[in-house]
């Protein structure tokens, strides 16, 4: 006999994705059933506004939007789940989907981001350092606390441009939603934060820890802790909001005001729709997109190509085409 319960449900996600989404879609689900089991409803045989009503009943509860979205999106994953395992439900296929409106992209600026670096660097390690890199790297913090130094950790030598110099840089390699990996390279000027902490005290203290951020009891470092100290100094940081996902759209708008194209900062991210990006993590403001086109020297008319280069460089691309027999 088939098993639908939500203990199975998280089973199979556990199986599927990763441990955070899986345990916010379990939770969602238990929710769900909660709800169910108030307004007399039998999962079987669900109204048509089964997932409207426990939307209401959510915000009745005084929950965020954002939380209500993923407790929305968690108990349809659940019935869809059921529905796949032979629980016949008629109701599926017209199910009422609310669309709650999404929080828009609030990105650290200016005096903010030196604020909360210096509110992040009176903490003791290892939260400090992890506090510290989250808007240099631009992850989430379950991902963050979970890097593992032999298997996440990549030194890379770039050359120098114009010298026979190369420079030392950092890439992790993050395992994030739907076991996706992805590279995620630290910011140039997170580097002395990164060092300094590989040096000091991730060496003196925790030298035989796999874990990059370990904590007391072996493991690493909980991100409800990270969650609870940005929370603390959210009123010395800024008015607005402030999260560890504030600091990921921070991290992402400082990508696209550096030049860095939209297409490899959604690879960064590890999204697979630059919709994503747009939409819920990259801050555009007005004044970004005035000082984007004046700094660039955006043109309606473009200038003149220079003839005798172009000329030239069709006839190098020739003749390399024909050394390498693709060209007669």
């Amino acid at each position: 006999m088939a098993d639908f319960s939500v203990d199975a449900f998280e089973a199979y996600t556990l199986r599927m994705k990763s441990k955070s989404t899986s345990l916010k879609y379990a939770d969602a689900a238990r929710h769900f059933e909660n709800f169910c089991n108030e307004k007399g409803l039998r999962i079987e045989n669900l109204p048509r506004t089964a997932l409207s009503g426990f939307v209401e009943w959510l915000l009745a509860k005084n929950l965020s939007n954002s939380s209500v979205h993923v407790y929305a999106t968690g108990a349809k994953s659940y019935l869809r789940w059921c529905e796949g395992q032979g629980l016949a439900m008629p109701a599926m296929r017209t199910l009422d989907m609310p669309k709650l409106a999404e929080a828009m992209p609030q990105a650290l600026r200016g005096g903010a981001i030196s604020a909360y670096l210096e509110e992040a660097a009176k903490l003791h390690e290892p939260f400090r350092s992890a506090l510290l890199l989250l808007p240099y790297t631009g992850l989430r913090s379950a991902e963050l606390v979970s890097l593992s130094m032999s298997r996440d950790i990549r030194k890379i030598a770039f050359p120098i441009r114009g010298t026979s110099s190369h420079r030392e840089h950092f890439t992790f390699v993050v395992r994030g939603k739907g076991g996706s990996v992805r590279a995620v390279p630290l910011l140039v000027d997170g580097l002395p934060v990164f060092a300094s902490y590989m040096k000091n005290w991730r060496q003196h203290v925790h030298p035989d820890s796999d874990w990059l951020f370990p904590g007391r009891d072996g493991n690493h470092i909980a991100t409800r802790s990270l969650r609870h100290f940005v929370q603390e100094m959210r009123s010395r940081v800024t008015k607005g909001k402030l999260t560890p996902h504030t600091l990921r759209d921070t991290y992402t708008t400082a990508l696209w005001q550096s030049g860095v194209d939209v297409a490899v900062i959604s690879k960064a991210l590890g999204h697979k729709d630059m919709k994503t990006t747009f939409t819920h993590y990259l801050d555009i403001r007005s004044e970004d997109v005035l000082g984007s086109v004046v700094q660039r020297g955006a043109r309606l008319v473009v200038e003149k190509p220079d003839v005798e280069k172009a000329a030239s460089a069709v006839a190098h691309l020739d003749s390399y085409a024909r050394a390498q027999g693709l060209r007669k």
